[in-house]
């Protein structure tokens, strides 16, 4: 970068939906990082990104059956809220269900 200053690669939703999908490690991996950053973060777009790339890896792939509880029970904790989180914790929710 300019000046010394490295600048953070960008990675897309695709990026990682693609990357995960080779293995079911990283399946599970993924969602259990989503379920942290989407846990508790004081940052509303830091969540609101979260959960979009929660609802896009939940219309490609399912967790194993442990992590399925898990993140069914974080989506239904959030799903009736009444801005964009509730709607994607709710498509998140139908979809593990």
């Amino acid at each position: 970068g300019k000046g010394g200053v490295v600048n953070e690669p960008k990675v897309s939703r695709s990026m990682v939906v693609s990357v995960a999908g080779e293995h079911q490690e990283l399946i599970d991996e993924v969602f259990c990082q989503l379920v942290k950053q989407t846990s508790g973060n004081p940052n509303f777009e830091s969540e609101r990104r979260g959960w979009q790339l929660l609802t896009a890896c939940a219309a490609k792939f399912i967790p194993n059956q442990n992590l399925c509880d898990c993140v069914c029970n974080h989506a239904n904790r959030r799903r009736f809220r009444s801005d964009c989180i509730g709607g994607l914790s709710f498509f998140v929710f139908q979809r593990i269900m």
